[in-house]
């Protein structure tokens, strides 16, 4: 899990929730490269652009 590790290993100020980790709950819901996409569900490749999801204020 890319998240834990960046946790983990460089940036423990860092939080987010744990829940699923299977595509279902939709909790890691991130913009990945400019696309809405679940975290759990997508391989970290160098050179990704990787950001909190935001609509606005109306995620739920």
């Amino acid at each position: 899990n890319a998240l834990e590790y960046v946790h983990i290993h460089l940036d423990p100020s860092i939080s987010y929730q744990v829940s699923c980790r299977r595509g279902v709950c939709g909790a890691c819901l991130m913009t990945i490269d400019g696309k809405k996409r679940l975290a759990c569900e997508t391989e970290v490749k160098d050179g990704m652009k990787i950001d909190p999801f935001s609509d606005g204020g109306n995620n739920a």
